[in-house]
């Protein structure tokens, strides 16, 4: 007996229930059962060659309860038979598998590649460890929002804090490099924060809420998934706006010394002044090129 299974369907219990005296032979009994078109391809193969066996559950089953117990019984079966199991709860109980093994693996992935890229530019291990905390207590919380709400994780809502990294890595980046160059004009850290924030704080907000209102739009879908999504993406980047706004700025004050020391920005060794021109005078001149 499997816990969640109410009935089951096969051909041993329809010949049980047309023939309870069990006096036809399987030959008559195929016979009769042949021309049965609901029968055809749902209990048997047209070349009576496959058997199916259906599995009716309760209202409310453990779903990887029942597909773990099923896969139990037909690993006894061994090689002698060719047996697998389909349906909505095996693909359901699949896709929640590998979305569990997604949500360790592609935020990981993410963050090394940030990581790389960010250390290649910035060549500072704790410049670059500073958006990367941002977004990682902006990733706990949405999380923790998701279990608070009872959502598990779908092949969908995996994504989010993916979205969260990539797009919260953006925002204090931008922030960081205004603080740099704020700190090459002031001694002293509260100022200079101020000073940054104040030249940032505008831009970031309606950056963040267009985000929100275009990932806000597929509210409207029918489906779940799309919606637990959209939902939970929003409310993802908007705790990322939290995060920018209260974590990130004590951050930037415990990081001063270095920030300060290496006030030389970055960016401008990359970007130097007449690389910076000389791309601005090609656009200018190759304006119909560009365009094209």
């Amino acid at each position: 007996v499997i816990p969640g299974v109410s009935r089951v369907i096969s051909l041993p219990q329809i010949k049980a229930a047309v023939d309870p005296q069990d006096q036809w032979s399987l030959e008559r009994f195929t016979e009769l059962t042949g021309p049965v078109s609901i029968f055809q391809r749902y209990l048997f193969s047209l070349d009576h060659r496959v058997s199916g066996i259906t599995l009716i559950l309760d209202s409310q089953p453990d779903q990887e309860t029942v597909v773990r117990a099923v896969q139990t019984v037909l690993n006894r079966l061994g090689e002698e038979y060719s047996s697998y199991h389909i349906g909505m709860p095996a693909v359901s109980t699949t896709l929640a598998r590998y979305a569990q093994q997604d949500c360790l693996h592609l935020p990981i992935f993410t963050v090394i590649i940030i990581a790389v890229l960010m250390l290649i530019l910035l060549r500072s291990v704790i410049e670059m460890m500073l958006p990367l905390l941002c977004v990682a207590v902006a990733s706990i919380w949405t999380l923790g929002a998701m279990a608070w709400c009872g959502i598990s994780l779908n092949m969908l809502t995996v994504v989010v804090p993916v979205l969260q990294i990539a797009v919260g890595t953006a925002y204090c980046l931008y922030i960081f490099f205004e603080f740099k160059n704020c700190a090459r004009e002031f001694k002293d850290a509260s100022t200079a924060l101020l000073n940054a924030y104040s030249r940032t704080t505008l831009p970031t907000v309606i950056a963040v809420f267009t985000s929100i209102a275009g990932i806000g739009s597929l509210m409207v879908t029918p489906i779940d998934a799309v919606r637990q999504f959209s939902l939970f993406a929003c409310l993802g980047i908007l705790t990322m706006l939290v995060a920018v706004l209260s974590f990130f700025p004590c951050l930037l004050v415990l990081s001063w010394p270095v920030i300060r020391q290496r006030a030389s920005s970055t960016t401008n060794r990359w970007f130097t002044p007449s690389f910076v021109d000389r791309l601005v005078f090609f656009i200018l001149r190759r304006r119909r090129i560009i365009f094209i």
